[in-house]
């Protein structure tokens, strides 16, 4: 991120952070990296929010127009491969109690259902951006989360802004007018965010060793700490620059699953070099580099 402000220590040992004295209607990008005595890790992947004034709820009042729920708020969104996890809260004071008086429901509203506008630039106009509609019933509790995993690619960014809609009554009937006419009502947008699904690396596997015997090496390490993990197990008869130069030569020996693996029907005479990555969605950097020597 180019000509950005370092909020140092933001977070202490915490999660959570509310970020104050906003202009409202500004979009804002931030990026979260961990930091300790040994200096600054790597950064997260960039959201984009747009702090947005409170709308709340107030008493029925024939007459008055313009009637929405609150916008839902502590909109935020975590990418994996492929896909987001959008999440969101509402304020207490959430459901339309003004309306016009042609739009007087005959029944108290419910929150029942949440649209979820996205697209891979900022959303200007609601119209121009792709819609999901997430149905909810009266019990469902906050704040909801929705994963998008359709369609997605990763390493591309994607905004999505929530809106909250009523359109039924406690009952789970549709509102309706007392002329019999059916309502719905839409609240304004929610902040926008932004989120980049991209592969996840898992943890690197550890303490490679090797063992020679009569033409085989026998070959061990320390499993990823990351589950469902497998191995790639990757050799050279040459000295590799690096153990990443050994992964780029691509001269797999094995995939498996458990954290060990013997070698067989090697020649003597040769020293072999070996590196292990393990591999989810993507793979993790490799082990420094066992060479061993097959007598």
């Amino acid at each position: 991120m180019t000509n950005a402000t370092k909020l140092s220590n933001a977070f202490g040992s915490t999660t959570t952070f509310r970020h104050n004295g906003l202009t409202n209607g500004t979009i804002y990008y931030y990026a979260v990296a961990a930091e300790s005595t040994e200096g600054e890790g790597a950064k997260s992947s960039i959201m984009a929010a747009t702090p947005l004034a409170d709308i709340s709820a107030t008493n029925y009042v024939a007459g008055s127009s313009s009637a929405k729920p609150a916008a839902p708020k502590s909109v935020s969104a975590v990418a994996a491969s492929q896909q987001v996890a959008i999440s969101w809260d509402m304020p207490k004071n959430q459901l339309p109690t003004v309306f016009d008086p042609a739009e007087t429901p005959t029944q108290a509203p419910v929150i029942s259902a949440y649209n979820i506008y996205w697209a891979t630039s900022l959303i200007t106009d609601l119209k121009k951006a792709n819609k999901l509609t997430l149905t909810v019933s009266k019990e469902v509790t906050l704040p909801v989360t929705f994963v998008h995993n359709t369609g997605l690619t990763n390493n591309t960014p994607y905004y999505y802004s929530i809106t909250a809609v009523a359109a039924t009554d406690v009952d789970g009937n549709p509102l309706k007018n007392a002329a019999g006419t059916v309502l719905s009502f839409e609240s304004p947008t929610s902040s926008q965010v932004m989120a980049v699904p991209e592969a996840k690396k898992p943890a690197a596997p550890t303490g490679l060793s090797a063992t020679s015997g009569a033409q085989q090496i026998a070959l061990s390490w320390t499993a990823s700490s990351t589950s469902g993990a497998v191995y790639r197990l990757y050799v050279s008869d040459k000295v590799p620059a690096s153990p990443e130069e050994l992964v780029a030569s691509q001269n797999l020996v094995a995939i498996t699953t458990t954290p060990s693996y013997t070698h067989t029907a090697l020649q003597s005479g040769i020293t072999y070099y070996y590196v292990v990555t393990a591999v989810t969605d993507a793979e993790s950097a490799p082990t420094a580099a066992v060479a061993i020597a097959l007598r």
